[in-house]
């Protein structure tokens, strides 16, 4: 399935899920998006192991208080990178191996959230799995984990892009 239809299903999941519960609790609105997606993609029901859809998403959702600087974030298989101030390591967060949507993806899945304080000026990055995958490089093989923390450590004296919302 193109990633374009999978994602205009994802969103209006997401929007459904936006409006009936609000952005504060990342992995229940995980849940609801994943059950979006079994269903209009009709992988929901015991019989859809036989089907030859098997379509989902690695997601990572999040949500920042301001006031407690506290980011609570859900991963279904997509981890995110924080590098705080002075730090000499970028710490992985990672979640479930369990994706959005996915046939093979229990229809009552929870994810979990989990939460940390950040200190002013922390950066925060998420990537899809293309950066991650992407082949390259001398020895034409996957950029990987290593090395996007590799970068994220290197750019970290750079001021943060501002935001022109």
């Amino acid at each position: 399935m193109p990633g374009a239809f999978l994602t205009l299903i994802a969103s209006s999941a997401l929007r459904h899920a936006l409006d009936q519960n609000g952005p504060r609790d990342p992995a229940r609105l995980m849940a609801q998006v994943s059950q979006g997606i079994k269903q209009a993609l009709g992988q929901h029901e015991p019989s859809a192991n036989m089907q030859a859809s098997n379509d989902g998403m690695d997601a990572v959702f999040f949500w920042f208080d301001t006031g407690s600087r506290t980011l609570t974030s859900a991963h279904a298989k997509m981890p995110l990178f924080i590098l705080a101030p002075g730090q000499a390591s970028v710490q992985t967060l990672d979640g479930e191996r369990t994706g959005l949507g996915y046939v093979d993806t229990p229809t009552d899945m929870v994810w979990k959230n989990h939460t940390t304080v950040l200190d002013p000026k922390t950066l925060v990055c998420c990537s899809t799995d293309g950066l991650t995958d992407q082949i390259g490089g001398p020895k034409n093989i996957a950029f990987g984990k290593r090395r996007l923390r590799q970068a994220i450590l290197g750019y970290h004296p750079c001021p943060p892009l501002k935001s022109h919302g």
